[in-house]
């Protein structure tokens, strides 16, 4: 930013109608450039005396000194922003790769879920009667299903 810019901002920043992006680059500016500064002091003197005189206030306070103390209160609540902005990030980041984990285990279950029971089914399928159950393997278990068959012998 130039100082041309940065004067014209001066009367926005007054009426604290600079955008967040527009006060961190005049805040920069006026804070590395001595004349863009003296001209804020200049127009922050004028405004605080006038407000001062029309709200009808008594005792005397330096409108430098507050000048100094609103800069750095307004650089300290950019900074917050910013890292409130970059904690946001981070945790929307995070839910979303967790997001994504979970999708992805409850794919892999069901995934494998499905491939177990087309194995099963399919194993059942190559059985022979024996072993599907429904011949009786053993002369033995021959037997008991027909009792008659031990007569028979």
């Amino acid at each position: 930013m130039n100082c041309r810019e940065t004067q014209q901002m001066i009367d926005r920043y007054l009426k604290n109608n600079l955008e967040e992006s527009e006060l961190q680059a005049f805040l920069d500016h006026v804070r590395e450039c001595p004349s863009c500064y003296e001209e804020l002091e200049i127009y922050y003197t004028i405004e605080y005396a006038l407000g001062y005189l029309d709200n009808g206030k008594k005792g005397a306070t330096n409108p430098t000194e507050r000048l100094k103390e609103e800069l750095k209160d307004k650089e300290r609540v950019l900074h917050r922003h910013h890292l409130f902005g970059m904690f946001r990030t981070t945790v929307i980041g995070a839910a979303l790769a967790a997001l994504v984990i979970c999708a992805g285990i409850q794919i892999g279950l069901v995934g494998s879920a499905e491939a177990m029971q087309t194995t099963t089914e399919g194993a059942e399928q190559t059985k022979g009667p024996a072993e599907a159950g429904t011949i009786p393997a053993t002369a033995a278990d021959r037997n008991e299903l027909l009792p008659d068959a031990k007569e028979r012998e």
